[in-house]
């Protein structure tokens, strides 16, 4: 009975250490899972544009300047004022029947004239719409760094597979070579020295992986991610080729480009600003009716109102108003100014982009053709060297042109992803608000 009775105590406490153990290998494999964050470039882009501190910073006084359009309005809507008050005297005032005395009124306000305020309001919208411009390509200049980083992590993800394919060459050419100096067909050097090639790749392969971690770092950074956190990007996603000719991506860029669809804004609240200026010596003109009670007691029998129409309008301030206006004319020429040199670097970027999209192109399909020749190159330079008339340095050789030739590709094909975001990024796109946009350019594959 007393051994019965211990394993009943002892069963409780082995099923309560089973459930915790199973409680702890669960949080350990859900922390395991939460420090691995799994993107593709979309989902990167996304992340970028929620978690950017600049961009919710300038999203922030985005809509306060839309606050700001909608305090302006407030102007030309009417006003209603209530007041009360209440007074206890010391003694009864002369002509009156109490120490209290309760005052009540209701006031409307109305402005007549509402030029002033109305231009107002175009200067609060345009300084919105402006905000609103400048934070679209704020977006897309994200959206494009994003891009680069993005392509660069997998750029090194590749050169470190094709430092790792070198290295397993060279292990089995040194196979090679310690058979042939055992056989006596080869001399001892061609298995040092492959053994120091073998070593410089080994070397290499640890500085490739840095590349790759630090690579990983900087997307992290920018995407505002625990640095802690494990990133492992999808496979790489072709960014849609721009098959426009370069007189439309440039009229394109200076139609539609948020950076200058910003300054444009800028140059019509100059220009309106102006006529606000002037109005500066305008007369003010405002309707105020009131209503009013007064009495001894807390709802009073006494009524009162009255109407009143106030013109203000002022004669001389000095020169103030045409100093204003000449400042308002100023800062029309500075802004058209801005907008002209602002088009010019453009139309440089756009020409750029262009070109170098081109000469990437191109640049593919060389690298495409050297891997080619450099595969036949070492074929035929292991097979001499098998034979006996080739010598260990130019199988090593034929090693290393390939390994060049691969990382060349590599570099070539993500350098032309990015040249394509490049292009589109000049002309007023990133990859994500080109498939999220109702705007459909039919040349845009």
């Amino acid at each position: 009975m007393v051994h019965n009775y211990k394993k009943l105590i002892f069963l409780p406490v082995l099923l309560a250490l089973i459930l915790f153990s199973n409680i702890a290998f669960a949080n350990v494999v859900q922390d395991q899972d939460n420090q691995i964050l799994t993107l593709n470039l979309e989902e990167s882009i996304e992340r970028g544009w929620q978690q950017n501190s600049s961009l919710q910073q300038m999203k922030a006084q985005l809509n306060a300047a839309k606050a700001g359009v909608s305090k302006a309005e407030a102007a030309l809507r009417p006003g209603l004022d209530l007041n009360s008050s209440y007074t206890r005297f010391e003694e009864i005032p002369f002509g009156s029947t109490s120490k209290d005395n309760f005052n009540h009124s209701i006031s409307f306000n109305y402005l007549l004239y509402q030029k002033p305020a109305k231009l107002q309001i175009e200067q609060s919208t345009y300084s919105w719409k402006k905000l609103k411009k400048k934070y679209e390509a704020q977006k897309n200049n994200l959206a494009y760094s994003i891009t680069q980083r993005y392509y660069k992590v997998l750029e090194a993800q590749n050169v470190v597979k094709v430092t790792e394919e070198s290295l397993k060459q060279v292990n089995e050419h040194l196979k090679t070579t310690k058979a042939h100096f055992e056989a006596g067909t080869a001399l001892k050097t061609d298995v040092l020295q492959t053994k120091v090639r073998k070593s410089e790749m080994e070397e290499k392969l640890l500085q490739v992986k840095n590349n790759l971690e630090l690579a990983k770092v900087r997307l992290k950074n920018l995407l505002e991610v625990d640095g802690n956190k494990e990133l492992k990007l999808a496979e790489a996603i072709k960014v849609p080729d721009v098959d426009l000719s370069l007189q439309e991506v440039l009229d394109y860029a200076l139609n539609n480009r948020a950076d200058l669809m910003a300054t444009k804004y800028e140059v019509k609240k100059a220009s309106q600003g102006i006529e606000l200026a002037e109005t500066k010596d305008d007369p003010s003109l405002v309707f105020t009716g009131k209503s009013k009670k007064s009495g001894s007691d807390a709802i009073p029998d006494g009524d009162a109102w009255s109407a009143t129409v106030n013109m203000k309008w002022s004669l001389y301030d000095g020169g103030e108003s045409d100093s204003g206006v000449k400042q308002a004319k100023e800062n029309l020429v500075a802004a058209k100014a801005t907008l002209h040199q602002q088009e010019q670097a453009i139309d440089l970027e756009v020409r750029e982009k262009f070109l170098n999209l081109e000469v990437n192109r191109k640049q593919i399909l060389t690298a495409q053709e050297r891997i080619e020749i450099a595969k036949e190159n070492l074929r035929l330079a292991e097979l001499r060297y098998r034979e006996g008339v080739a010598t260990n340095t130019e199988v090593i050789d034929a090693q290393v042109a390939l390994t060049d030739a691969r990382n060349t590709y590599q570099e070539r094909v993500f350098d032309y992803n990015v040249s394509q975001a490049g292009l589109l990024k000049s002309i007023g796109f990133s990859y994500l608000s080109l498939h999220n946009s109702e705007l459909e350019l039919s040349k845009l594959n």
